[in-house]
């Protein structure tokens, strides 16, 4: 049997418990939306770089205009709105 977390409560039979499966998914649910909003503004950068080194560099990079937070904390920490935003507006530049 794969032991998907530690913290997986089982049930007397050995097998998941509703709760524990609607834990579960619930995490995969966060991680998967941040996976996609990190895909997006990835894309987007894409669009004005041109190419996937130059915009995984800028994910990675410290963004003046959000207190020197980069991209990638942005996205992380649910404002890829925001980001999105910054890119839009033309303030994106490459990172340094």
């Amino acid at each position: 049997m794969w032991v998907l977390a530690k913290d997986i409560s089982m049930g007397n039979e050995g097998q998941v418990t509703p709760d524990a499966l609607a834990a579960l998914r619930a995490r995969f649910d966060a991680q998967s939306r941040r996976a996609q909003a990190y895909y997006a503004v990835m894309h987007a950068m894409k669009g004005v770089l041109g190419k996937d080194e130059a915009a995984s560099a800028w994910m990675d990079g410290p963004l003046e205009a959000f207190g020197g937070q980069t991209p990638a904390q942005l996205v992380a920490a649910g404002r890829e709105q925001e980001v999105l935003a910054h890119i839009g507006s033309g303030k994106a530049t490459p990172a340094k």
